[in-house]
């Protein structure tokens, strides 16, 4: 699923196992969450390791899990195919989309899952690494990078104002 010619994507398969089922005997939303997050963390890391200039020995971290909506319940042995896209970057940070699909063997695959999270990348000394630029292509492109925007500006506004004591 690449939304923009120039960015960096990554999917995987994944069959259901029962070791993912949740009492409902469907797979656990844990477990998708986990797999999205490889998923884009790879993506993450083969984008700065291909375009920056840092070698070998930064680190990608997940910096937020901004949103997580669950579709559909795959099922036991239910193929699912985690597709993650790089949307927006900023200094030191990736934004990111990711798509889970049921891969049925005759049917158009279905939208399980879908998240948004931002991840950074630091140097081997712990500091911040500016991370290489992506230019957003197209309608949709342009409406992924002002979507990721919001998100962020949303969570960043969430945690500057003081949490009331319990």
């Amino acid at each position: 699923m690449s939304i923009h010619q120039n960015l960096s994507s990554k999917a995987y398969l994944y069959q259901v196992q029962p070791e993912n089922l949740n009492p409902n005997h469907t797979m656990h939303g844990g477990h998708i969450v986990t797999y999205m997050d490889d998923t884009a963390g790879t993506c993450c890391y083969d984008w700065v390791l291909t375009y920056g200039d840092y070698g070998e020995g930064f680190q990608i971290f997940t910096a937020a899990i901004h949103d997580i909506r669950f579709f559909k319940a795959p099922q036991p042995g239910d193929l699912l195919r985690f597709t993650a896209s790089i949307i927006r970057t900023g200094r030191s940070a990736m934004d990111t989309i990711i798509y889970c699909e049921i891969i049925p063997e005759t049917d158009p695959p279905q939208l399980a899952a879908i998240g948004f999270m931002t991840y950074v990348c630091l140097r081997p000394d712990g500091s911040k690494a500016r991370v290489p630029a992506l230019s957003p292509r197209g309608a949709a492109g342009e409406t992924l990078a002002q979507l990721a925007e919001k998100i962020n500006s949303h969570s960043k506004a969430l945690y500057a104002k003081p949490h009331p004591e319990s």
